[in-house]
């Protein structure tokens, strides 16, 4: 098969993959705390997302064994991001008692979850040398935290899934 088609390919399942981690990150803020769509959100989504990064590790460059390595060392970083949640949370408590303005601590918030989330792969990116998608990582992911967060646009469950969907978009293309 031509080598274009057979990336074409590739790069089509990474966006139906990260289709389904986006619906698993929407439909997890609705739900139950544990037991439940919660550690689906906290845990499941990061072991999801870096299974998929080895197995299209495997399709694209298979003896690479140093990016196998980053992608299991991006799943406890991005499972810790994932506990930092960006609700009203211990976090925001902190920030309130620092900041003292609710606006601007949820702009902060929102800010610092949107770094995290599009900044968790660096194992990855320190491995493949792909800045420009890392950095547009970090960008998209931060910029539709604060967006759709503090100017709440949409209804929170589109909220959710556009979030999860920016955030989660551009790992798999670090590959």
């Amino acid at each position: 098969m031509n080598p274009e088609i057979m990336l074409t390919y590739l790069g089509t399942a990474k966006l139906l993959t990260v289709v389904a981690i986006a619906f698993v990150y929407s439909r997890s803020g609705r739900g139950w705390k544990w037991g439940g769509w919660k550690v689906r959100r906290k845990v499941v989504i990061p072991i999801v997302l870096s299974s998929a990064g080895i197995v299209f590790t495997i399709c694209q460059s298979p003896t690479n064994w140093l990016l196998y390595g980053s992608w299991l060392l991006s799943c406890p970083i991005l499972i810790g991001v994932m506990h930092i949640g960006y609700g009203d949370g211990r976090f925001r408590r902190i920030l309130r008692s620092v900041l003292r303005n609710e606006t601007v601590c949820k702009v902060v918030q929102r800010a610092t979850i949107g770094v995290l989330y599009g900044g968790a792969c660096l194992p990855v990116a320190l491995v493949t040398g792909k800045w420009a998608i890392y950095g547009l990582s970090i960008t998209v992911a931060c910029i539709a935290s604060i967006t759709l967060g503090v100017l709440n646009p949409t209804s929170a469950s589109d909220e959710e899934t556009l979030i999860g969907m920016s955030e989660f978009v551009f790992p798999l293309f670090l590959i």
